[in-house]
């Protein structure tokens, strides 16, 4: 039940198995002036003078954890798959919480952080993967800004099949929320942002497949939203921006698969668009843009760089009634504008557009094309996988693309 550890102690397997093998270890002691361990209640700590982390934990601790007030961070895997612990609490004076810190610990119900906090704080790769009886992560604050960052590491909370809740509330400042950090958490339902927190950044496939989360509003202090971000978001129907002044940026198909998505508001501060957001929104029926936006705007529920010069994004669930565009100001059609759009039968090209993008009617489900006198650059699988039978290629045309028209089955004849 005891186990004193000699001053001369030099370090065990970073996997501590010599002390996993002893299940009914209560108390740990270490002779004072070892250079390589120290305990701190029982737990098992480096000796490092700048900051305490536990290293091992006896097998006997259960219920709810709260580190001990002269640690500063909790090791890798110190938890992983403890069947007892069901809270836990870091309080204000940790700094880290080390990878699989306590991922697959399947009991545990809440994470309580202190937010309001002098000090960063990391919580690393997979801390809490896995944990599937997890319902709450609350972030708590005092209301006045802290000077201290939280970073969620990569998958962090990846797998928490029974989580609902997560909440950042007023003063918390969270310096980023890591790739795949809730990917497949299905019953995510709620998460709150305090308006008087800081969320810098979301990244890649954060928060994929959450198939529960019906809206989500990005909080004003929101920079960058990564790619894949809200990927499969099977039941998020509003998207919606706060009001900021901070510019804010996507990357590649961040709502890709949301499927009941049908309209969503771009602000002002949203300075380029990449096509791909929106792959596969099969309902998405209008982008707005707000009014002070520099860069872009909507006509008709159709987005285009401001002044209508380029069209950059067909929502699927339009008509496909091309005529109704404004074809008298675009000079452009950009990448992917209206792929895999099957409600599009025929198009005829407006006389001032004189650039197809990459991909722009690529696998839709075109009979009937006229491409304009005036055109130069078709881009590489601009027509691919279409239907019709007859092109006739405009003179002014100095550039076709790679692969163009590629799967085109029925293509009989091309008229130069």
């Amino acid at each position: 039940k005891m186990l004193k550890l000699p001053a001369r102690i030099t370090p065990f397997d970073a996997d501590m198995s010599v002390l996993n093998s002893l299940p009914a270890l209560t108390t740990i002691l270490v002779e004072e002036g070892s250079t390589v361990y120290t305990a701190v209640e029982n737990f098992l700590c480096d000796a490092n003078p700048a900051g305490l982390t536990i290293l091992y934990v006896p097998q006997t601790v259960t219920g709810v954890f709260e580190a001990p007030r002269g640690i500063s961070g909790i090791g890798d895997n110190v938890f992983s798959g403890n069947p007892d612990i069901t809270a836990v609490v870091i309080p204000a004076y940790i700094n880290h919480v080390g990878s699989n810190a306590f991922a697959g610990c399947p009991n545990l119900k809440t994470v309580t952080v202190d937010g309001s906090r002098n000090t960063a704080l990391s919580i690393g790769a997979n801390a809490f993967k896995n944990c599937y009886s997890l319902t709450l992560i609350d972030i708590q604050g005092s209301g006045t800004p802290a000077r201290g960052e939280i970073s969620v590491g990569d998958a962090a909370f990846q797998g928490c099949s029974a989580l609902t809740t997560f909440r950042v509330c007023a003063g918390a400042n969270v310096a980023s929320i890591g790739n795949n950090a809730f990917k497949n958490d299905i019953k995510l339902t709620t998460i709150e942002l305090d308006d008087n927190v800081t969320l810098a950044s979301i990244g890649n496939n954060a928060f994929e497949q959450c198939k529960a989360l019906e809206s989500f509003q990005v909080h004003k202090s929101t920079t960058y939203i990564g790619n894949s971000a809200f990927k499969d978001c099977t039941s998020l129907e509003t998207f919606a921006f706060g009001e900021s002044e901070t510019p804010v940026s996507f990357g590649n198909s961040v709502f890709s698969g949301c499927i009941i998505l049908k309209t969503i508001q771009l602000p002002k501060t949203l300075t380029a668009f990449d096509g791909s957001v929106f792959n596969d929104c099969a309902s998405l029926t209008t982008i707005e843009v707000d009014s002070a936006n520099p860069y872009l705007q909507s006509r008709n529920g159709v987005l285009y760089t401001k002044g209508l010069t380029e069209i950059l994004f067909y929502p699927k669930n339009q008509d496909g009634n091309l005529a109704n565009l404004p074809w008298d100001t675009i000079r452009k059609i950009g990448v992917g504008v209206f792929k895999n759009n099957q409600r599009i039968t025929s198009v005829v090209i407006g006389a001032q557009v004189t650039e197809i993008g990459e991909g722009a009617f690529m696998d839709s489900g075109i009979n009937y094309i006229t491409l304009n006198s005036g055109l130069k650059t078709i881009g590489d699988f601009a027509f691919a996988g279409n239907f019709f039978t007859f092109i006739r290629m405009p003179k002014t045309v100095t550039y076709i693309g790679n692969h163009a028209f590629y799967a085109c089955a029925y293509l009989e004849s091309i008229n130069i």
